[in-house]
């Protein structure tokens, strides 16, 4: 398979004119009931896989010992990256590129994506190794299992994507939900047989993964298309690393403060902040549901009035942020009996980080309408560079943090630094509503003739 990069561009293009799928007896309902059901099945599929995360996180935290659930968790963050800059240049330009093509076209782009999803898990692999030969102990042990998973887990990942842009979510749902009992059934028979460690817990999860990714790859029809990666990254070179940049911008800060913590302090206190991310978890996954759906609203809000847009984005906002400040109130009432047995030894550590990390996640809320709303103007670059000025207090705040105070200091530095996204997000975003509610009132005001003579 070729892709060159004028085709992919006329493919781009194409996802414009291509055809609607209504049936002419029916007129629009079946779009809409389609629609409907692939929002649904995409919603439950992401709730699916950020929850079986959660109660994975839940297990190892309440099976281990707090340093080796440190290890796990320093294992985990660097997945989360690979993850993320595979996406950027595999996943997310085959959903945002063929979503809308024909079923052939659609599928070879898929192979070719799944393909350069699984060069990327083997080159980030060889890095891992690397850094697993310049630590010790059970983050060393750690690292050298998830260069052994890592290429299956990407693959994965990819063929979730692969469905979603066929049009088939309810296959994705199914995938994840093979991992997640395989994954959370190999983590028990661990525990029970009290050999859950680093490496093996790691083994246990990625293994897993493998087996869901080569189930998924037979439903598919694919093999990846290994032949066609470099056509495939030359052909989007234009969106590849504009992604990657945007995922590092978002997700990176987050993710170095957790690298400084273990290096800083120790494992001990990493243990802290994961447990502590953990409690708010659901907080997460509400947020992740909303944003499937609040760009697409958000666009046919604006299509009626700039004005419409604004006050969706103020609810959405207040109601985001006022959810993870009453979820992170409930936190601090639980009982402490039930807090131990959901993450044994970390409880303590954890609950004391909850203000810290609530205040954060009522910022990511508060952030959540802005955001979605500056993509439903069209200032998704502006959105961009806002999150480039703010990314390096991030990265500093959670260094600083960590040094000096531990994961408490890393929960305050990142808790800070998301206020302050909400307020520059806000700013700008409220500065291009504005703008546009400004030309909607002057083009209503403009006379109709002056209007045609101006088009």
């Amino acid at each position: 398979m070729t892709l060159p990069r004028r085709a992919t561009r006329r493919s781009a293009r194409s996802l414009h004119r291509a055809t609607p799928d209504v049936d002419p007896l029916e007129g629009r309902t079946p779009v809409y009931a389609r629609l409907g059901r692939r929002v649904s099945w995409t919603v439950a599929d992401q709730c699916l896989f950020t929850g079986t995360n959660v109660l994975l996180g839940v297990l190892v935290a309440r099976s281990v010992s707090p340093p080796v659930f440190g290890a796990f968790s320093l294992c985990y963050a660097t997945y989360l990256l690979c993850q993320g800059l595979s996406r950027a240049v595999s996943s997310q330009p085959l959903i945002m590129r063929y979503s809308a093509a024909d079923q052939g076209p659609a599928k070879e782009a898929a192979r070719a994506s799944v393909g350069t999803a699984c060069t990327a898990g083997v080159l980030f692999a060889v890095l891992v190794m690397g850094a697993a030969m310049l630590t010790e102990g059970p983050l060393s042990s750690g690292l050298w299992a998830l260069s052994a998973v890592l290429p299956g887990v990407l693959v994965q990942d990819a063929v979730r994507f692969s469905y979603f842009t066929l049009k088939a979510p309810q296959r994705a749902t199914l995938n994840d939900a093979i991992w997640g009992v395989a994954q959370l059934i190999a983590v028990v028979v661990l525990v029970r047989l009290d050999r859950a460690n680093t490496p093996s817990l790691l083994l246990a999860w990625g293994g897993s993964g493998g087996v869901a990714a080569a189930f998924g790859l037979r439903q598919l029809g694919v093999l990846p298309g290994m032949r066609s990666v470099k056509a495939w990254l030359v052909g989007h070179r234009d969106l590849g690393p504009l992604l990657a940049l945007e995922f590092f911008l978002i997700s990176g800060p987050s993710q170095l403060t957790f690298y400084a913590l273990g290096f800083a302090t120790s494992l001990r206190e990493v243990a802290s902040l994961r447990a502590g991310q953990i409690l708010v978890g659901p907080v997460n996954v509400l947020f992740r549901t909303a944003r499937i759906s609040l760009v697409a609203e958000g666009v046919r809000l604006n299509a009626v009035s700039a004005s419409h847009l604004r006050r969706a984005t103020i609810v959405t906002s207040a109601t985001m942020a006022l959810t993870a400040v009453i979820w992170g109130s409930a936190l601090l009432l639980l009982p402490d009996d039930i807090g131990r047995w959901l993450l044994a030894e970390n409880w303590p550590a954890a609950k004391r980080l909850v203000p810290l990390l609530a205040t954060g996640a009522a910022a990511r809320g508060a952030t959540l309408g802005a955001a979605g709303g500056l993509r439903a103007l069209g200032q998704a670059r502006d959105a961009l560079s806002a999150r480039a000025l703010i990314a390096p207090a991030s990265v500093l705040a959670g260094l600083l943090g960590a040094a000096w105070f531990g994961a408490m200091g890393a929960a305050a530095g990142l808790g800070l630094t998301g206020v302050l996204a909400a307020v520059s997000y806000w700013r700008l975003f409220l500065t291009s509503v504005r703008a546009a509610e400004g030309g909607s009132a002057t083009s209503s005001t403009t006379p109709r003739s002056e209007q045609e003579h101006e088009l």
